[in-house]
Parts: C-alpha cells; sequence; structure tokens
C-alpha cells in the first residue's frame, strides 16, 4: 500500500542609468519664425570677459592643418570679435591659439556671411573654445558659426563643428531669441542646424533641457523626424511645455522625448506654439536614455548535492553521490550517459524555491567537473501558476571543475523562456549545440555540484492544506512499493512531472508533511522507466489527494502503463 500525496491548487475541471547629450542648434528658421543671438561687452565686465562654448562634445578640437570658422553677423555699429582655442578650462590655458581680430561693419548687409583663419599647429589639441567681443557696448548678433578643419591640403574640409557661445563669464550678455510672429504659416518653426548630432534614436527613451525666460506665458514643443521634409514619417513629439512669466529669469525646463524601440531621427525641431511672444532660451540639450543595466545577479546556494538533492534519472541516465574527483571532501553527483534516450538526464529535488524572471534575473550556476567538452541542457521546472518550464544549453570545456551559468532566455525543446518561481529542476545531460537538440548518447561522464539561483519564497496559496495528510495504513515494508512517502522508503522514481504531460509539479511541506502540489492541464506523468515496478502481486493503489475544488463532473483517474519488456500496454 502507498501514500501519495498529491495538492491540487487549481481548478480540476481543467484536468513582465546613464545618457547621452547632444546640443541642438535651433536656428534655422522657416515660414517666417524670427531667431536672433546677440552678444555683448559691456562697460563694467571684466576685460578678459567672454563667451564659452558649451557643446563640450565638439572637443578635442586640433588643427595641424589649419582651419577656418564661418558665421553671419549683424552689427548697427561697427564692431571687433575674435576667436580663441586653449588647451583646457582656467587656468590650464596654454598652449593656446588666437585668431585675428574680426572687423564686423555696420555698413554691411544683415546676416552677412565673415570667414577668419584657425592658425595650423602639428600638436596642439584644445578642449576651450572662447569667443571675444572687443568693442565695448555693441550688441553683436551671430548665427551659423561653424568650425571648420582642414585637411592636408589645407583647403578641404575635414570636419564641421558647431560650437554654442552661451557661456558668458566675467560681465558678458548673451541672449537667443525665438518668436512665431502674426503672419507666419501656422507650421513655422525652427530647424537643428548642427547636424552631427544626427541620427537621433531613443530607444529608451530620454528629454530635452534647457532654461528660459519670457515676459509673457508661452508654450513651446520639440519634434523629432525621421528625416527633412517631406519625409517625415516616422516622427515623434514631445508634449507642449508652458513656460511662465512668473518663474525666474533662466528656469531651468525639462521634458520627456517618448520611447521608441525602432524609430531614426534625422530632423530635430522645435516650435514656439504661442504667437508674438519672445522666448528666451539657452543651454537647449537633448538627452539619451541609457539602456537600464540588468540587476547584479545573486546566486544562492540551492543545492550543494553533498549527499543529498538527487531525486531520481530519467531515460535511461544513471546517477549516485560518488567522492568529488579533485579529492575534495565533500560528496557530489556522478552522472552516466548509459541509456539509449536522447533525452535522459537527472531529476534534482530542491527544499527552496528560485526566481527566474527578467526584471530579477534569468541565470543560474552549476559547478560541473568534466575532462571532456560536453553540452548540457539544464531545465527550470515546476513552477507556480505562469512559470513556464524552461530549457537552455551550456558548453563545458573539458578543463575540470567549471562554473557553468545558464541564461534561461531560450525556446529550446518546445518550452518558453523562464517568468516566475520554481521548485524543480532537471538536468538533460547531452545537448547537440549544433543541431540545438538532444544528443546522440555517447557514454560521457561527468560531476556536478552547488547549485545556485536567486533563492526565493513561493507564493502563498491560500487553498493550501494546513494539516498533514492521514496517516497511511501500517503494512509489511515487504508489501509495500513507495512511490512518495514519509511513512515508507520510496524507490527511485525518474521524473515527477514529463516532458510529455501537462500539468507543473513541486514539493511543498505542509505542517511538516511532504507533499507534492500540481496544478493541472489534462493529465500529469510519472515516469519511472528507468526503474521499473513489478506490480503482478499487489492488488491495491493507495493515494492521499486534497483540493478545495469540486471536481464535479470530472474525476482522477490512475492509471500505471505496463512497458515490462519494452512493450506497450497500460
Amino acid at each position: 500500500m502507498k501514500k501519495i500525496t498529491l495538492l491540487f491548487a487549481l481548478l480540476i475541471s481543467s484536468i513582465g542609468f546613464s545618457q547621452e547629450i547632444v546640443t541642438p542648434v535651433y536656428e534655422g528658421t522657416f515660414d517666417g519664425t524670427t531667431y536672433s543671438q546677440t552678444f555683448n561687452f559691456p562697460t563694467g565686465a571684466e576685460n578678459w570677459a567672454g563667451f564659452a562654448n558649451n557643446n563640450v562634445s565638439i572637443y578635442p578640437l586640433s588643427y595641424p592643418n589649419g582651419g577656418q570658422i564661418s558665421f553671419k553677423a549683424t552689427v548697427s555699429a561697427d564692431a571687433e570679435i575674435k576667436f580663441v582655442f586653449e588647451k583646457d578650462l582656467y587656468p590650464n590655458v596654454a598652449p593656446s591659439v588666437s585668431t585675428v581680430d574680426v572687423a564686423l561693419l555696420a555698413t554691411n548687409p544683415a546676416n552677412t556671411v565673415y570667414t577668419v583663419a584657425i592658425p595650423a599647429n602639428a600638436t596642439n589639441t584644445y578642449k576651450s573654445a572662447l569667443m571675444y567681443v572687443i568693442t565695448k557696448d555693441v550688441t553683436v548678433s551671430l548665427s551659423e558659426i561653424k568650425l571648420i578643419k582642414f585637411d592636408t591640403d589645407g583647403t578641404t574640409q575635414l570636419k564641421v563643428d558647431f560650437p554654442i557661445y552661451d557661456g558668458t563669464f566675467d560681465g558678458t550678455t548673451y541672449s537667443q531669441t525665438f518668436n512665431f510672429p502674426t503672419g507666419a504659416e501656422t507650421w513655422a518653426g525652427f530647424a537643428n542646424n548642427n547636424t552631427t548630432i544626427y541620427p537621433l534614436s531613443f530607444t529608451n527613451g530620454g528629454k530635452v533641457s534647457f532654461k528660459a525666460t519670457v515676459a509673457t506665458n508661452a508654450e513651446i514643443k520639440f519634434v523629432f523626424e525621421k528625416d527633412l521634409y517631406p519625409n517625415v514619417a516616422p516622427s515623434v513629439s514631445t508634449v507642449d511645455v508652458a513656460l511662465l512669466a512668473t518663474n525666474p529669469a533662466n528656469t531651468l525646463y525639462e521634458v520627456a522625448i517618448p520611447a521608441n524601440t525602432t524609430n531614426t531621427y534625422k530632423s530635430a525641431l522645435m516650435y514656439v506654439i504661442t504667437r508674438d511672444v519672445e522666448v528666451s532660451l539657452s543651454e537647449i540639450k537633448i538627452h539619451t536614455n541609457a539602456a537600464t543595466p540588468p540587476p547584479t545577479a545573486t546566486y544562492d546556494l540551492l543545492e550543494s548535492f553533498n549527499g543529498t538533492g538527487l531525486e531520481g534519472t530519467f531515460g535511461g541516465a544513471a546517477a549516485a553521490y560518488d567522492a568529488d574527483p579533485t579529492g575534495g571532501s565533500d560528496q557530489v553527483i556522478k552522472i552516466t550517459n548509459s541509456g539509449d534516450q536522447t533525452w535522459q538526464g537527472v531529476d534534482v529535488v530542491l527544499t527552496t524555491f528560485y526566481k527566474l524572471t527578467a526584471a530579477t534575473q534569468l541565470t543560474m550556476q552549476l559547478d560541473v567537473y568534466s575532462t571532456t567538452a560536453i553540452n548540457i541542457a539544464p531545465k527550470a521546472q515546476g513552477g507556480e501558476p505562469g512559470s513556464p518550464d524552461s530549457v537552455t544549453s551550456a558548453s563545458h570545456t573539458g578543463s575540470g571543475w567549471e562554473t557553468l551559468t545558464f541564461t534561461f532566455d531560450k525556446s529550446l525543446d518546445g518550452k518558453d523562456p523562464a517568468n516566475g518561481i520554481y521548485g524543480d529542476f532537471a538536468l538533460h545531460i547531452n545537448w547537440n549545440a549544433t543541431t540545438n537538440t538532444y544528443g546522440a548518447p555517447d557514454g560521457r561522464v561527468f560531476y556536478i555540484k552547488n547549485l545556485k539561483g536567486l533563492a526565493t519564497q513561493p507564493t502563498p496559496d491560500p487553498n493550501a492544506p494546513t494539516t498533514a495528510a492521514p496517516t497511511p495504513p501500517t503494512r509489511n515494508a515487504a508489501d509495500v512499493i513507495s512511490l512518495f512517502s514519509d511513512a515508507y522508503t520510496d524507490i527511485n522514481v525518474g521524473e515527477w512531472g514529463t516532458s510529455w504531460d501537462s500539468a507543473t509539479i513541486t514539493d511543498a511541506v505542509i505542517a511538516n508533511d511532504n507533499v507534492k502540489k500540481v496544478n493541472f492541464g489534462a493529465f500529469l506523468g510519472v515516469d519511472f522507466t528507468g526503474n521499473r515496478i513489478n506490480a503482478t502481486d499487489y492488488t491495491h493503489f493507495h493515494i492521499d489527494i486534497f483540493t478545495t475544488t469540486a471536481t464535479l463532473e470530472k474525476s482522477f483517474n490512475h492509471k500505471l502503463s505496463n512497458h515490462a519488456n519494452q512493450a506497450a500496454g497500460e
């Protein structure tokens, strides 16, 4: 007579940081918008006051063959400016190089293009780009400032950088204003002219940050499009950002850029939504969120296999506790590929549950000893409801003891990536990495110890019993074949829950009584083909079942399959 306690928990009727920052230059007006960027060196500023480049992505700069600065300028009175390149931030400025002073003439038309040479230096590199307005109290309007690096011929453009000289120091004043005036087209806006930032992508989202000053409340937004008009789709837009006149000057604002896993963008636009309000912006930056790093894996010891943990074998495999082949004091499990079934392996019994989810970790570890290169296929099984069985594979180089890491993110053997809490573990001992299926038996022998993973507690089951199962009738042990019992010695059962059934099964302890918890699909398979039972002289089958759900029109049918001498029969 035998006690098998099955705990059914489901309805028996059924028997889921860092950032990259780039600096756009939104000075490309279109369809009626107006833009102004002004610089002033007022009386009272220090003699050395100037403007620092805040687009640090252009550094380091070097001009071994010389270069050129190109820009557009408008002045109402004659003025002079110059550009300086220094080794680094003050005080580490030497060596440095300066352009000649550039004369800006009030008699020239608005937005006249000026150029000035950058002297060549074969060895210098620069991490500080400065601009100086030499003439005091003259408002200098500049746009489309470009730093051009020449190739060896001294004329071919090798590289173009876009500085943003909005870093005032020691008394200078700076203003960058955007306006959407009456009469401009409804779609008028501002295009980024710093094309070096493309392509942009926001797989994990991002944000735009900037400082703003308005005299009247206004709204702006930022749009990212696939390419220049008309090839704009797909595109993504931020929400409208409310700029409040009651906020202090140069208030810092931020707005999120929605995430998209596939889109890339080669056009960055900004729109002032409120007409006829002068919007002053500075330090505009586009932040791209980096992928969230995976959590640090935790490897708690689930089973040492030092004389414990071996539940059984299946498919003809052989396994037993044995001495460490390298002379260690603890026992390990010796596994032999001795049968003829390709899917053969070992079942492990655990007393600790483990978690495998993308949000925590999908990895486990096992120490494996082998003197030949082998591939194996571990299986996470016995999961809670919604936790699918999962099979992965791992390779051993044959160098002796190696710690193998298993990642359960695959769909091998028709299974799914792991996702949930598990109570059992199995190891298919021969995997063919070329065909991605079970390998032919080859007689391999290897050893295992120290199964590790993220230990966790099982989800409390509100329908679980609170008392132990009844004590089975007292029988002569010689008259009992025990599959699972605390009262008798169990035979070797290969698998509780097989690859071909539709149930999940885990070990549980209820009031110090060891039980099996089964979540049924259509049927549960228990495989002991590696230790076949001769039940010829046995007349009764004993099982204790607990369930809180009525079986209704269903019933529990228990079937023993007769495969004596490998012949089919039930």
